[in-house]
């Protein structure tokens, strides 16, 4: 199979380095786009009494996810020849990361995610996406 497009989620995690890492020598490798996405958590809510509460929240949780690609865009910088897209979406972390695997053409996500635990491996029943140690895939 012939790897062109991989889904990078990131939560600016030490994991998510490192599946990051792990994706741009891949795509470096395989000549692979990659996506990194970041989505901020904006499904919260306190009721109404408490709506500027939960703004203000979703508010910070944005700034967070651009925190976030920032930080990717620093790791990139040392895989110049990747192309490389940067997303951010609004929602609950796993539906959108599922969301975003069943609606694109994407062969594989990195291993190493932990943050996805037990969602990537129904995202992965349910769909054929490849979540592969990449570092195996290169060597």
């Amino acid at each position: 199979m012939k790897y062109t497009k991989i889904l990078v989620p990131t939560d600016g995690s030490e994991f998510s380095d490192i599946g990051q890492i792990r994706a741009l020598r891949a795509a470096n490798e395989l000549g692979a786009k990659v996506v990194i996405l970041s989505v901020a958590e904006t499904d919260v809510s306190f009721g109404f009494r408490y709506k500027s509460a939960a703004n203000a929240l979703s508010e910070a949780l944005v700034g967070e996810s651009e925190e976030n690609i920032e930080h990717a865009k620093e790791i990139a910088k040392d895989f110049p020849n990747v192309d490389i897209e940067y997303r951010i979406e609004k929602g609950r972390p796993a539906a959108v990361i599922l969301d975003t695997l069943e609606s694109e053409d994407f062969e594989m996500t990195p291993e190493g995610l932990d943050t996805l635990g037990s969602f990537m491996n129904q995202a992965v029943e349910d769909e054929a996406i490849d979540v592969i140690d990449l570092e195996a895939t290169i060597s």
